[in-house]
């Protein structure tokens, strides 16, 4: 199977959010026809039809308050203007409206017109909004006066929160795939996980795990490279300090034998001097078994050939003398 290019992703990204814009635009559609229908929404023209309605049955004396639906507010008053009963009880807007005739008070998709609608025996102010849409239940419409604004809300939530939605999701398989190449320090110092088994769908990410498996095999045969010369370094110091601290014993002992004769002030100035030299011989050959961590706890055994076997012996037996001790092989 090919891969895939963040590209490509970035394109099907794109397409999802489309086809998600799609849909919920066809979702909303069929639930507002689906509303209108149901006459759960009332719309803005049957709002007008309504009105006009009223206005004939109020200027032919025929309307009832029962006649009057919920979201169209009125005031009934008599012929001389006296307030008898409504909807409406703001004296002072009731009082507008039969001054004016009409008013309309402006709000963001929410303006309400009042007009004065009468006859010779009573009078009639109706307020009602034909700019926006209603809700016919009186619970919906106390909480969103605007049913047009309500809609366009609970869209734009729909299609932000499914955008969301989405780019999470199409963040998390990146961010699973860049994971990868942030986590490949903890793989190439690993001894029991290669990098070469990791692939991933993503054309540029699985190219930078190929790069960085080679790397890994150049690291890991460097690795083993300079383990191998700090053995060897290991190995040659080890010899360097036996070979100069064996001689310093000889030298050692032979000026302890020579602090025994009869020695002048100066001669035994001079031996004191080879005794200081030889202490600083064997610090420095101490601080290279500490640098080179030379002690091991364990022991490790040794073929040596015969004749650097026959030079320990006569070292050992030259040391062994200093202190009037045998020295026997077997």
């Amino acid at each position: 199977m090919g891969k895939k290019s963040i590209m490509r992703m970035l394109l099907t990204l794109s397409i999802s959010q489309i086809c998600y814009m799609f849909i919920v635009v066809m979702m909303f559609g069929l639930g507002v026809f689906f509303l209108g229908e149901t006459e759960i929404i009332i719309s803005p023209n049957a709002i007008s039809q309504n009105v006009e309605i009223i206005k004939e049955e109020a200027l032919d004396n025929t309307l009832e308050e029962m006649d009057i639906p919920a979201y169209i507010e009125y005031a009934k008053l008599s012929d001389s203007g006296n307030y008898i009963n409504g909807s409406i009880q703001d004296e002072e807007l009731i009082q507008e409206v039969c001054e004016k005739g009409k008013i309309n008070q402006l709000r963001f998709m929410n303006g309400t017109t009042y007009e004065l609608i009468g006859n010779s025996s009573e009078k009639w102010v109706l307020g009602y909004k034909s700019a926006t849409s209603q809700f016919s239940n009186d619970f919906l419409r106390s909480v969103f006066p605007s049913a047009d604004l309500t809609i366009i809300s609970c869209f734009l939530i729909a299609v932000i929160t499914g955008f969301l939605v989405i780019l999470k999701v199409y963040r998390n398989r990146l961010s699973k795939e860049l994971n990868k190449i942030t986590n490949i320090q903890n793989t190439i110092l690993s001894d029991d996980r290669e990098i070469s088994e990791l692939s991933s769908p993503l054309k540029e990410v699985n190219d930078i795990l190929i790069i960085l498996s080679e790397m890994e095999k150049t690291v890991k045969e460097s690795t083993k490279k300079q383990l191998k010369q700090a053995q060897l370094l290991e190995n040659s110091i080890q010899s360097l300090t036996h070979d100069i601290q064996t001689p310093a014993t000889v030298v050692s002992g032979n000026l302890e034998l020579l602090e025994e004769t009869n020695m002048d002030v100066n001669q035994k100035e001079y031996v004191k001097y080879a005794q200081d030299g030889i202490s600083k011989i064997s610090e420095y050959v101490e601080e290279l078994k500490t640098l080179s961590k030379l002690e091991q706890p364990k022991t490790e055994y040794v073929h040596f050939n015969e004749k650097y076997v026959d030079n320990l012996i006569l070292l050992a037996n030259q040391i062994a003398r200093l202190k009037n001790v045998t020295v026997s092989v077997k």
